[in-house]
Formats: structure tokens, C-alpha cells, sequence
């Protein structure tokens, strides 16, 4: 018979896994916590509206970024959920339960904020056992469960110090370690990491991950930066003006944009945006570009059109900036590939790559280039692009349907 001594054995667990245990309960049962907003909305005092009518199923587990700017309703769609103001209109209801009437703490959620909000009075060890003491917790578990939760988040030193004595990033790890302690089914960040420097709010955003991979809570995440959107959400809802615009996985926003300002707002650096026509040509297109310094144009196929009511006329041609290449040669007889002529403004060095910022007239393009471009400033280059993954945007700012989804 082989005998384990299992005090001498240490167990090493993925970090999300030790902090939120998958969120089980004293029955051992998996807590859903599926999100439902149905028709939400939220008017303010004098008639200003927060939020328009919202249709939004959050699945249980899911880990959701809400995207936009300033004044969207990012943080109204969130004080919504966590029963912090009431709705005008419509529904929401958290595993299958209507939460009309229910008070924030019988919802079974954490939220961090944007300022961590700590208990100055109170040392590290009694602000993240503060949520495990009020809902009951039995005193003999809450030092274990702390010191798991600290060692986690890499604040276990900090026990004993008060939040006074902190770095930023190290009151928000608390604050973050006070929201998980308790194991709540669901977790509200209204961006809680915008006031830290870019490698903390790195370091922060892979900790988030790692809380999330191993826990059952559902994670809805407010930020206004893209780059955290795009590099953390499972999906993204892009709001603008209290109106939900679009929500899908990452890459879906990014290539296939429902509007002008979902393909303006996300990717860095900027979309470009070009104003052209697409006219009858024979028994084809043709998009003409006259808003360059050299004004240009190329024949279109059919499957390349923009879907709309009436596919001639005026739109916008969207070129995400690693689409633009520099045209290597002459052109080869024959070829129809679209060329843009502008003059390199300036070029930006970021490491692995180079950014080229160009104008023509009174237009600029933005290109990525490789890490050692041949241009320099002041060159008149030619840009080609490759037309089946062009964006097109009509006169109401929509983005048109593609013939072709991208591989």
C-alpha cells in the first residue's frame, strides 16, 4: 500500500482557480448567472436620455467589455445591472430571475470602480474580509480564504499596511481582491484600471484574465480603450449616445464594423476613411476617389460592391492602415489593382513596425509599414490595397454587407 502524506504535499493551482474556486457554492452546485436586458433603458432628469432601448443576453461565464466613449451610458448600463438607479423601461433579469425590486446586495455581485474605494481606517486583511464578515461568513474560514485571495494578487506583504501607504496599482489589487473574495456570481468593473500607467494597467489586465479563466462569474468590464477591449473581451457591445451599436467577438468588430464610428472608435492607429463615388461603367463599376491631390479611379466587380438599397453613388471607402502597401514596381499590363498617390509626411518608429503618416491634397492616409521601410519623408509614393477586404460606409454612416465573409 503506498501512503501520501498529503500535509507535505503543495498543491499548485492556476491563479484564477485559487482565488475564485469556480464559484461554487456550500452545495457544491455551479452558480449561473446568465444576464438578460430587454428593452433597458434609462431617461435622466429633464428629459436626458442615458440609455436607449438595449436587447442584450450576456451568457453565464462570459467575460463582456463595453465599449465607447465619454457620456455613451457605459456606466449607466452598469449601475443598471447592479441595481445602483432604476430603469425607465424594460427588463433584467439575472438567472431567470427579474431583478424589478431587488436591492444590489441580493443580487449576488461585486463591483470595482474606477477609484478603488477603500476603507482608509481599515488595514488590507480587514478590507478584503470585510464582504466575506457581512454576508455571514463563518469567522474560522475568512483568515484562509484572505490569504488566498492575497497570494493571487501578489498583495499578500500588504496585509498589515493601511490603503494610505499604497501604490495606485496596489489599492486597486485590493480592490479587486475585495470584489472576488466573496466568490459573487458576477463582477462589475466600471473602469477600474484608467488612471494607472500603461505597464501597470497591463500587468492589471492579465491578472483579470487569470481571475477570469478560473472562476464561474460573469464579468462585465466598462472601459474606453480599445486596445483593453480588443485584447481581453470574449465579446465587445459598442455603445455611442446611450445606443448599443454592435456586439460581437473582437475580431468581428474589428474587420466587419456595423457603422463609421465602431470602425472609427476601435483600431489603433485610426481607420482611414476616404470619400468616393461608385458609378455605372459599361457593363461594370468604378469607384473614382477626386478628393487627392491626384484624383484616381479603378473598376469594381459586382461581388465587390456594397450591399445596399441602390449600390451607386456616394460612400466613404474604409482602409484599415495595414491594408495600405506601398505598390512595389511598375504596374503589371493590365492590372486593375487600386493605387492611391500621397506624399510621406512623417514616419513614426513603434519597434517591430514603422507608421507612415501621408497626405494628398488636403486628405491623410495612415500605413503600417514593416520595421525598415524603404520611403522617406517626402517621397511621393503609390498605395495599392486589396479590394475584397475594403469597408464601405453609406451617406447614414452604416456599413454596407460584403458579398464575402473573410476566411
Amino acid at each position: 500500500m503506498i501512503r501520501v502524506d498529503l500535509a507535505a504535499c503543495t498543491l499548485r493551482l492556476p491563479l484564477g482557480m485559487i482565488v475564485l474556486g469556480r464559484n461554487s457554492r456550500p452545495n457544491g452546485s455551479l452558480a449561473l448567472a446568465t444576464i438578460e436586458l430587454s428593452g433597458l433603458a434609462k431617461t435622466h432628469a429633464r428629459g436626458v436620455v442615458g440609455l436607449h432601448p438595449i436587447e442584450l443576453e450576456i451568457p453565464s461565464g462570459e467575460l463582456l467589455v463595453v465599449l465607447g466613449p465619454s457620456g455613451s451610458g457605459k456606466s449607466t448600463l452598469l449601475r443598471l445591472i447592479a441595481g445602483l438607479d432604476a430603469p425607465t423601461a424594460g427588463r433584467i433579469v439575472i438567472a431567470g430571475r427579474d431583478m424589478a425590486g431587488v436591492s444590489p446586495r441580493d443580487r449576488d455581485l461585486a463591483m470595482v470602480f474606477q477609484s478603488p474605494a477603500l476603507y482608509p481606517h481599515l488595514s488590507v486583511f480587514e478590507n478584503l474580509a470585510f464582504p466575506l464578515r457581512a454576508r455571514g461568513r463563518p469567522r474560522g474560514s475568512i483568515a484562509g480564504r484572505v490569504r488566498e485571495v492575497a497570494r493571487a494578487l501578489e498583495i499578500e506583504p500588504l496585509l498589515d499596511r493601511g490603503p494610505a501607504s499604497l501604490s495606485g496599482g496596489e489599492r486597486q489589487r485590493v480592490a479587486l481582491g475585495r470584489a472576488v473574495a466573496r466568490a459573487p456570481r458576477i463582477i462589475l468593473l466600471d473602469e477600474p484600471f484608467s488612471s494607472l500607467d500603461p505597464p501597470l494597467r497591463a500587468a492589471l489586465r492579465e491578472r483579470l484574465l487569470d481571475l477570469h479563466r478560473g472562476s464561474g462569474a460573469t464579468l462585465v468590464h466598462v472601459t474606453h480603450d480599445q486596445q483593453e477591449a480588443l485584447t481581453t473581451a470574449d465579446r465587445i457591445a459598442v455603445l455611442n449616445q446611450g445606443r448599443l451599436l454592435q456586439c460581437g467577438d473582437p475580431r468581428s468588430i474589428y474587420e466587419r464594423p456595423a457603422d463609421r464610428f465602431t470602425a472609427s472608435f476601435v483600431g489603433s492607429p485610426p481607420i482611414n476613411l476616404i470619400p468616393c463615388r461608385i458609378e455605372a461603367d459599361g457593363d461594370g463599376f468604378r469607384v473614382h476617389v477626386e478628393s487627392f491631390e491626384h484624383p484616381t479611379s479603378w473598376p469594381i466587380s459586382g461581388d465587390q460592391l456594397p450591399a445596399r438599397d441602390t449600390p451607386l453613388g456616394a460612400f466613404e471607402l474604409g482602409l484599415r492602415p495595414e491594408m495600405l502597401r506601398i505598390a512595389a514596381g511598375e504596374r503589371a499590363p493590365g492590372s486593375s489593382a487600386p493605387r492611391l498617390f500621397a506624399i510621406v509626411d512623417r514616419l513614426e518608429y513603434n519597434g517591430a513596425e514603422v507608421v507612415a503618416r501621408l497626405t494628398s491634397g488636403s486628405r491623410t492616409l495612415t500605413a503600417r509599414l514593416g520595421a525598415n521601410p524603404t520611403v522617406r519623408p517626402g517621397e511621393t509614393v503609390e498605395l495599392t490595397f486589396d479590394p475584397s477586404r475594403a469597408m464601405w460606409f453609406d451617406g447614414l454612416e452604416r456599413a454596407c454587407s460584403w458579398a464575402k465573409e473573410p476566411a
